[in-house]
């Protein structure tokens, strides 16, 4: 696993600031007041399907 890792497309620094910032993304178009339980779970939902399309490592 850590091979797999360690070859991974998320160690380049452009990537993983495009990964970071996709996710934030996700979060600032929701609409309404935040709630931490919502907010956790859209960055956990964006952060498994970015997984599977940027590293093909499914969470």
């Amino acid at each position: 696993m850590l091979e797999l890792v360690e070859k991974s497309y998320i160690y380049c620094p452009q990537n993983s600031q495009e990964f970071s910032g996709r996710i934030l993304l996700a979060l600032a178009s929701r609409k309404g007041g935040r709630c931490c339980q919502r907010e956790t779970y859209v960055a956990l939902s964006e952060t498994a399907r970015l997984s599977q399309e940027m590293l093909s490592l499914p969470l």
